[in-house]
């Protein structure tokens, strides 16, 4: 290969030919870039990738645009990279990551909290290998499947972050461990029987968890939509509620049956809300949502022994269970699917036809109409 590198139109993005390998009938293209750090007189080389690897020159400049923006940060970091801990990594993950690309970033750092912090917080970086990442894997194991992938992807997350940053050079410690693939979806939806014996337990001993089950039941809004919910987004005049910046990035408008339009002008009435506001912020603030829906739900759905005798976590009724209730109503009622996902802001109809079961036979009245039909 030449090792002659011409200059691109990217300020500090150089090109080199292979003198041998050819990409698409042309020699092959290597890009490096070259950059100093703040205070230093060395000038670095960096090479960032072949052309057949899809590198490109833009992509090679947006690396060394991002090598010189997180190296003004460096001072703020202790200065033995080698030994920075995954608590420290992460707290630079959550203030210049999390909080800029992510839209809850509280999600994130409450898996880092209560899952990886305990174990393996403490440890430097270099430490962490294959064998810790499978030891947290195996300590997962009351979790579902899903559950430890999302726990396992934040980690990767930092590492592979904290190597675009320069604070770490090794192989990514989640690579190659393997999670049990399986259905980790809940099906369970509540009876009418079943709901009115939720709601009336939840409705005589909390307030606020009757009305934000019942705006789920009969909205199918997620526990973050219901919590992030705002005022201006509820339409009384139309009877319509915006759910904005939801889980799929999709808004969506629902519609308020007349119980929850009932509820929430009542609420409105009483706590005077107001354009700006949450609708139910977090006990003892005015402005603060809720993170996760309050451990007394659990508990007063333990004492309606909704889920007594009942083993596999997929059958038990929890909050998200409202949701699933609200959708399976819809299809029994005779609801097209489409409508339905268009509803529950799924980005895919295939989320939405696991319900499909439930629907009418409507085969049996296909048939009934067309024998009814006769040629002339």
């Amino acid at each position: 290969m030449s090792a002659k590198r011409t200059k691109t139109n990217y300020t500090g993005v150089y090109a080199r030919e292979h003198a041998s390998r050819r990409y698409r009938g042309k020699p092959d293209v290597c890009y490096d870039i070259c950059y100093r750090l703040p205070g230093e007189r060395q000038l670095i080389w960096e090479k960032v990738g072949w052309l057949s690897e899809k590198v490109s020159a833009s992509m090679a400049s947006h690396v060394r645009a991002e090598r010189l923006k997180h190296a003004r940060k460096v001072d703020n970091l202790p200065a033995d990279n080698a030994r920075l801990t995954l608590d420290e990594v992460f707290e630079r993950f959550r203030s210049d990551y999390l909080e800029v690309m992510r839209k809850r970033p509280m999600d994130a750092v409450s898996i880092y909290e209560n899952r990886i912090k305990p174990t393996l917080g403490h440890l430097p970086l270099i430490d962490i290998t294959n064998v810790e990442v499978e030891n947290l894997r195996k300590g997962e194991s009351h979790l579902s499947p899903q559950s430890t992938r999302h726990t396992l992807n934040l980690l990767g997350q930092v590492f592979r972050q904290a190597a675009r940053w320069g604070l770490y050079e090794g192989p990514i410690p989640t690579d190659n461990v393997k999670v049990q693939q399986s259905d980790g979806r809940r099906m369970r939806f509540l009876t009418k029987a079943e709901a009115k014996t939720l709601l009336d337990e939840l409705r005589e001993r909390s307030l606020s968890l009757w009305q934000m089950s019942l705006l789920s039941l009969y909205t199918g809004l997620r526990a973050g939509e219901v919590f992030h919910l705002r005022w201006e987004h509820v339409n009384f005049t139309a009877g319509t509620i915006t759910v904005m910046d939801s889980k799929n990035a999709m808004n969506r408008v629902v519609h308020m049956p007349e119980q929850v339009k009932a509820m929430l002008a009542e609420h409105r009435s009483e706590t005077g809300g107001q354009a700006g506001r949450l609708v139910f912020p977090k006990a003892g603030t005015q402005n603060t949502p809720h993170h996760q829906i309050s451990p007394g739900f659990r508990m007063i759905l333990r004492d309606t022994k909704l889920n007594e005798g009942i083993t596999d976590p997929r059958d038990k009724v929890v909050f998200h269970t409202l949701r699933h209730t609200y959708a399976s109503w819809l299809v029994q009622a005779g609801v097209p699917l489409y409508t339905v996902q268009r509803l529950m802001g799924h980005k895919s109809i295939i989320m939405t036809q696991r319900y499909a079961h439930l629907a009418p036979d409507q085969g049996a009245e296909a048939a009934r109409l067309l024998s009814s039909m006769t040629l002339a």
